[in-house]
C-alpha cells in the first residue's frame, strides 16, 4: 500500500506523464529524422468553366490562334506541386520524367507556371509534350519547393489529372487536398482543447479539497490537458505537409 501511496502522489504522476510525453517524443524526433523523398501535390476538384459552347451564339465564337474553333467548354484547371520530403530531388534521380496528364479526350489549349518558391533557383518549367500531357523540368528541386500551375484545356469537366513518372526512392505521388490546409488545424483542433484547458483551470478553483487546494484529481487533468496540447502541436509541426506555395 505504500508503494500504491507513493505513486498516487501528484508529483510522482505528472513525473511518469512527463516521462511518457518524452518517450513520444524521441520517437517523433527519431522518425521525422530520417531522411526521405517524396512528391505531393494538390488539384481543384472541380475546374472552372470558362467557355460554356452549349450556351454560345453565332456572335460569340472562341478560336485557338485565330483560326481553329473551338465546339467544346473550356475549363480552367489549378493545382500545386512540391517536394514535401527532406531530401533534394536531382535530375539524376529521373528514371522516367514527370508528367501531367488529363483525359485523352482533352486537348490543352494554354498552361503556365503561376507562382514558384525561389523562382531564380528552382526554375521550375512546363512543356507541352502532346495534346494532354505536359512536362515538368526543374533546375533544383530542393524540400519545400514547389510551384503553382493553371491549365486551360478543352474537354470534360470531369478531369482524371494524374501525376505520372519514376524518381528513385519514390514510389508514388501523395495527392493532399486543397482543403488540408494549417488554417483548419487551428480553426477548430486548436480552439476545442483550448477551450477545455481553460476548463479545467476554471474546475480547479472552484473544487478544492478540504485544505483549501486544489484537489489531486483536477491537478491531473490540467497536466493531461498540457500533455495533449504539446503532443498534438508536436504532430502537426513534424507531419504537416501542406501547401507550401
Amino acid at each position: 500500500m505504500t508503494q500504491l501511496n507513493d505513486f498516487k502522489k501528484p508529483v510522482n504522476i505528472i513525473s511518469l506523464l512527463i516521462g511518457v510525453l518524452g518517450i513520444i517524443l524521441s520517437l517523433l524526433f527519431y522518425f521525422n529524422g530520417k531522411k526521405i523523398k517524396s512528391i505531393s501535390y494538390s488539384i481543384a476538384e472541380t475546374p472552372s468553366l470558362i467557355f460554356d459552347s452549349q450556351n454560345s451564339t453565332s456572335a460569340i465564337k472562341l478560336y485557338e490562334k485565330d483560326t481553329i474553333l473551338i465546339k467544346r467548354n473550356v475549363y480552367l484547371l489549378t493545382g500545386t506541386i512540391w517536394n514535401s520530403g527532406n531530401l533534394p530531388i536531382d535530375k539524376t534521380d529521373v528514371r522516367i520524367p514527370i508528367t501531367l496528364n488529363l483525359n485523352k479526350s482533352d486537348r490543352i489549349l494554354d498552361f503556365s507556371v503561376t507562382k514558384q518558391k525561389d523562382a531564380s533557383i528552382a526554375s521550375f518549367v512546363l512543356n507541352k509534350i502532346g495534346n494532354n500531357i505536359l512536362k515538368l523540368d526543374w533546375k533544383y528541386f530542393d524540400p519545400n519547393f514547389g510551384f503553382s500551375f493553371q491549365i486551360i484545356y478543352e474537354g470534360d469537366i470531369s478531369n482524371n489529372f494524374q501525376l505520372y513518372g519514376k524518381i528513385l526512392d519514390i514510389s508514388n505521388f501523395h495527392k493532399e487536398s486543397i482543403a488540408k490546409e494549417s488554417e483548419g488545424f487551428w480553426d477548430w483542433k486548436m480552439f476545442f482543447i483550448i477551450a477545455f484547458f481553460l476548463g479545467s483551470i476554471i474546475v480547479a478553483f472552484f473544487e478544492k479539497s478540504k485544505h483549501g487546494k486544489p484537489k489531486t484529481s483536477t491537478l491531473i487533468i490540467i497536466v493531461l490537458y498540457l500533455l495533449l496540447i504539446l503532443l498534438i502541436l508536436s504532430l502537426h509541426f513534424f507531419y504537416n505537409t501542406s501547401n507550401p506555395i
